[in-house]
């Protein structure tokens, strides 16, 4: 034991003569140019380049003179100063305490507020004593304060914690006039304060304050008395405003006596913010959470960002037995949009009620038109770890007004039912939704009925978005869905605020009638998407059976695989199956290289008498297109019933491009043999041959009875597709010879 005290000791011992060693080392070198220039660095790098010191001088380290200081930020420098000054005690910092004799700075410019690194921060205030400091010159920049502007300051400090402190500050502005004062005596058990402002219209603190246009700002306020009883008075005066609250406020015991009011004429104190009057009273007695007050609000001509605008707005406050109601009326209410005096019509009435007693705060609201009803629960301070939850019922008596917003003429009711949930995880939402349509042109209502269910369950986490439930019926129509969605980082842009998209889809319609009576049968479909939102990948398979204006029933399947939805699409489709009786098989595929290429490969296309192959490779420019398509159709009736009208004749045809010499050769034949559609039939040649600026056409028709007589045409004309004309070189037509 006596060993091991002895080399405890010895170990003390070389430990503090080794601080000592470093302590006399760093004064020393704080009083020689070499170690100035040293700490200097040294302050940089243990800063990671956001303090910058530069003409370290005086006696190190109590009496301090610096040139120049630098605060860097991840945008640049945000603050300089010039010429400090500083008599300081560093062995108080042992005790916790800054303790500052004096602290002098002839300029100091502060172009920003800093940015701050994301990473935040937590800790105590240790105790600062500045017993008398002054800024000649303090130069707020034009982002901090709109109008660049310069004051002087001047004051001591001491601040032994948020709840005991004294202070005397004094400020006058050099390029203007303004003047701020401020004293301060704080302890545990009193606290005593006065603020007096005067600026002129145009001054650094309505910039603070995001107010540009309040005007010339004159306010005191004063607190005074123990803590349990203090005296407030505050008076401002801005502009064309006039607000004063005066009473007693107990701190110690969250309580107040206050009457305050506030009046003021025609103003716009922000460039999206106005008025052409307000006029506010009122008064609270009581605790926080049983208080008796009552309160009257109202404006007149308001205008917001946006177009909202209210031509009249009464709000009446009232609070006993430990709830809060509010009662406002609102006239004339223009809101964004194609509509916007779609409410302005009939007065909008709000209703609402805090119960202050109860600890999760629960808000009532209630808000009533003649085009909607609206009611909202919510706990506005759930238990410390629960869940804040609400829910909201929304009536719309009528659609039509409202269809415009979505531009369609849609008529009927509405009624939703949300319930919304947010809490550590992230946020939850389940919404029903149950539209009755009674009428007008949507082209969707048809397949979807008089009366349509919509279910959504989902929710919102920091990693991203997730739908466990779409569902959308009616009609005999159901679409399912559900899927993720990831979300990109915070700096990215809202382009790209979701990374990774995946989805899965259902869709049932018992009969196809519903979207046309044309057409009988069922059809099921499903499938998936799954990549980001400007390149999606898609797989989908369709079952049918269907039935065409009579014709036999028949089964028809089919796949599709498409990727880079939706701005350059490819993909394969492959369907076989009967239709109209006779047996389909499908195999073609489209691929795109860049915006304006892509090629077209029909392994097979068969149905009765028609066929499609080829392999065809085309440019916007026909400079690297090669390949053929083939058409034929022996039997043009074949296609009555799938397009409701009659047809005879049969057709035949190819499109194609052959490379020649560096250019692309295009050429297409189409011939109709006996092509007729109802009452006229004849015979239909179109040949054209050439390069991409200059295609020539051959075209010529027959008709050996058009109304009794026959009839011939005949074309001729040279096409060019980099220049977009079309040169008719002869035209000639015969009719009765």
């Amino acid at each position: 034991m006596r060993r091991a005290a002895k080399i405890s000791a010895w170990v003390l011992a070389a430990s503090v003569l080794l601080v000592a060693a470093l302590i006399g080392t760093v004064w020393i070198a704080g009083n020689t140019d070499p170690g100035r220039a040293w700490i200097e660095r040294l302050t940089y790098r243990l800063t990671s380049g956001y303090v910058k010191l530069s003409g370290l001088g005086g006696s190190f380290p109590t009496q301090l003179t610096l040139d120049h200081l630098e605060l860097i930020d991840g945008r640049g420098v945000w603050l300089t100063a010039d010429h400090i000054s500083l008599r300081w005690s560093p062995l108080r910092w042992l005790e916790r305490r800054i303790y500052v004799d004096e602290l002098r700075l002839q300029r100091l410019h502060m172009e920003r507020a800093p940015v701050g690194d994301g990473k935040g921060g937590s800790g105590t205030i240790p105790h600062i004593d500045v017993g008398e400091f002054s800024m000649d010159a303090v130069e707020l920049g034009a982002p901090l304060v709109g109008t660049p502007a310069t004051v002087s300051l001047r004051g001591k400090l001491e601040l032994r914690s948020l709840q005991n402190a004294d202070a005397d500050v004094w400020a006058r502005r050099l390029d203007g006039e303004g003047e701020y004062t401020l004293h301060l005596k704080l302890d545990p058990k009193r606290m005593d304060a006065s603020l007096a402002v005067h600026e002129p219209a145009g001054g650094p603190l309505e910039n603070l304050l995001s107010l540009p246009g309040f005007g010339a700002i004159s306010a005191t306020a004063t607190v005074q008395g123990p803590r349990n009883e203090e005296r407030v008075d505050v008076v401002l005066d801005a502009g064309q405003l006039h607000a004063d609250v005066h009473g007693r406020v107990d701190l110690a015991h969250p309580s107040a006596d206050l009457e305050y009011s506030a009046q003021a004429a025609a103003m716009a104190p922000r460039p999206d913010v106005a008025w052409d009057k307000v006029a506010l009273t009122g008064n609270w007695h009581g605790t926080l959470a049983a208080p008796t007050a009552d309160g009257h609000l109202e404006v007149h001509g308001l205008k917001v960002a946006g177009n909202l605008q209210i031509a009249r707005m009464n709000a009446e406050l009232a609070a006993s037995n430990g709830k809060l109601a509010v009662h406002g009326v609102v006239d004339g209410l223009q809101i964004p949009g194609p509509q916007p005096r779609l409410l302005a019509k009939d007065p909008l009435t709000i209703d609402a009620s805090l119960k202050l007693d109860d600890a999760a705060r629960p808000l009532e609201l209630t808000a009533a038109h003649s085009l909607f009803k609206l009611r909202a629960h919510a706990e506005t301070t759930p238990a410390s770890g629960a869940e804040q939850r609400a829910t909201v019922a929304l009536t719309i008596l009528d659609l039509s007004p409202f269809a415009a917003f979505a531009g369609e003429d849609l008529r009927g009711s509405a009624t939703v039912n949300a319930r919304l949930a947010h809490g550590r995880r992230g946020s939850t939402v389940a919404a029903d939704v149950e539209l009755g349509l009674t009428g007008g042109a949507a082209a969707w209502v048809p397949m979807v009925g008089p009366k349509v269910m919509l279910k959504v369950e989902g929710g919102m986490t920091d990693d991203g978005i997730k739908v466990q439930t779409l569902r959308v019926a009616g009609n005999g129509m159901t679409l399912t869905a559900s899927g993720t969605a990831s979300r990109g980082p915070p700096e990215a842009a809202a382009a790209n605020f979701i990374k990774d998209l995946k989805a899965r889809w259902q869709l049932e319609v018992t009969d196809v009638a519903v979207l046309s009576s044309d057409v009988a049968g069922d059809l099921k479909a499903s499938g998936e998407f799954n990549g980001v939102p400007t390149a999606l990948a898609a797989e989908a398979e369709v079952a049918s059976h269907l039935s065409v204006r009579g014709s036999p029933s028949g089964s028809v399947e089919a796949t599709v695989h498409a990727r880079g939805l939706p701005k350059s699409p490819s993909g394969e489709i492959q369907a076989h199956g009967m239709l109209d009786g006779a047996p389909l098989n499908l195999d073609a595929a489209l691929e795109r290289s860049g915006d304006n290429a892509f090629r077209l490969l029909v392994r097979r296309a068969d149905w009765k008498s028609a066929h499609v192959d080829g392999d065809l490779t085309a440019d916007a420019a026909l400079t690297q297109s090669h390949g053929e398509l083939h058409l034929h159709v022996a039997q043009l009736d074949d296609f009555d019933r799938l397009l409701g009208v009659n047809l005879t004749g049969g057709v035949e045809g190819s499109v194609g491009f052959v490379p020649v010499q560096g250019h692309t050769q295009a050429h297409l034949t189409l011939n109709g043999s006996n092509v007729g559609v109802g009452q006229f039939a004849g015979d239909l040649h179109v040949v054209a041959d050439g390069v991409a600026d200059a295609i020539t056409m051959q075209v010529s028709a027959t008709l050996p009875k058009f109304y009794g007589f026959p009839a011939t045409a005949a074309a001729a004309a040279t096409l060019n597709l980099d220049a977009r004309q079309l040169h008719l070189s002869s035209l000639s037509m015969g009719y009765q010879g």
